[in-house]
């Protein structure tokens, strides 16, 4: 976000009033912080492949959308 200039920082001096809410994959630091965390990316290295086989796409595709949807639910309730 900071390289395209999107970060809270750069925003902020537009609209002062900004609440900003950033969701990475693998946390704000650490070793994998910068990693893309795409759904089977996330899968594959936290397990979920290793027991969904060949359906993993039917498989995560429910599992991923209701992560996301909780997510995204719970962090707008905490704005």
């Amino acid at each position: 976000m900071k390289r395209m200039g999107l970060d809270y920082e750069d925003l902020k001096t537009d609209n002062p009033g900004l609440v900003y809410c950033s969701i990475s994959g693998y946390g704000p630091d650490g070793p994998w912080s910068t990693l893309p965390g795409y759904d089977v990316v996330i899968a594959g290295t936290h397990g979920l492949m290793s027991i969904t086989g060949e359906s993993l796409i039917r498989i995560t595709d429910v599992y991923i959308n209701r992560t996301v949807e909780s997510l995204s639910q719970h962090v707008s309730h905490q704005i």
